[in-house]
């Protein structure tokens, strides 16, 4: 995706953000099909819980709207998969995904 999809997605999607000090730390987007995405802590600052704070935070926000949560994870990516347990979500579908060529 590009800068400005990310930032669209801040502005006008659900977003959470953990901030140490001035700088963020770990954070997580809506896609614009509602699902939590990009997900991420930086590496210095994992293991702490960050990912799963900000999570709840996003979960919470889509739940104030009368939404459902949902998200995608690769089949192998076995940390986000157990993140995602931890945090409630179980498995429902396999999806794939096709990318058409311009």
């Amino acid at each position: 995706r590009t800068l400005e999809f990310i930032r669209k997605r801040i502005r006008i999607g659900i977003s959470g953000g953990f901030f140490l000090k001035d700088s963020l730390i770990s954070w997580c987007i809506t896609q614009d099909d509602g699902a939590m995405a990009f997900l991420h802590t930086i590496d210095e600052f994992r293991k702490y819980g960050y990912a799963e704070s900000v999570s709840k935070y996003v979960i919470t926000e889509i739940r104030k709207q009368m939404k459902t949560p949902f998200l995608y994870i690769v089949k192998n990516n076995e940390k986000s998969l157990n993140l995602a347990k931890k945090l409630g979500f179980t498995l429902h579908n396999e999806v794939s995904w096709v990318e058409f060529g311009e």
